[in-house]
């Protein structure tokens, strides 16, 4: 279970760590040529694929699979057993 979590929130840095340096660098590059904007255009367009992609499926993949380790153990009702599994 320790692996699970240690690569959802490593996959939550890369999607949400990856989100905000696209957004740097979109609002930063206004300021460039056509030409080196096209290339940082093409740069973000790797980025939210390999970066952002790969942190939002690690994070969604590890989440189910973390909710249902929970589930099966009963450790969510020993936490907070009034809230119950899914908080």
């Amino acid at each position: 279970m320790l692996t699970v979590r240690f690569v959802h929130f490593l996959g939550s840095g890369l999607w949400i760590g990856g989100a905000a340096a696209a957004i740097l660098l979109a609002i930063n590059m206004r300021r460039e040529s056509a030409v080196i904007q096209a290339s940082l255009y093409r740069l973000l367009t790797q980025v939210h694929t390999l970066v952002i992609g790969l942190g939002a499926l690690l994070t969604l993949g590890t989440g189910v699979i973390w909710t249902m380790l929970l589930a099966q153990s009963g450790a969510a009702e020993e936490a907070a057993p009034s809230v119950g599994v899914w908080i």
